[in-house]
């Protein structure tokens, strides 16, 4: 896993609140991939609450 990835994870991470096992991280492909694992990872956390799927590609959009 390089330097970029690292940083990226630890960003969101910390923005959403949620963790992501480094097995789970190396896996992740692509910006929508990894917006729809953390979707996927709010709802579970957060159920009806969590933001939508396009709020946190936005989201993500603002990292990168």
């Amino acid at each position: 896993m390089g330097l970029d990835t690292v940083e990226t994870v630890i960003w969101a991470e910390r923005e959403f609140g949620v963790d992501i096992p480094d097995v789970d991280a190396t896996e992740i492909l692509s910006a929508g991939e990894f917006s729809s694992y953390l979707h996927e990872k709010l709802l579970l956390k957060q159920d009806f609450k969590a933001p939508s799927g396009d709020k946190v590609f936005a989201r993500i959009k603002t990292f990168w």
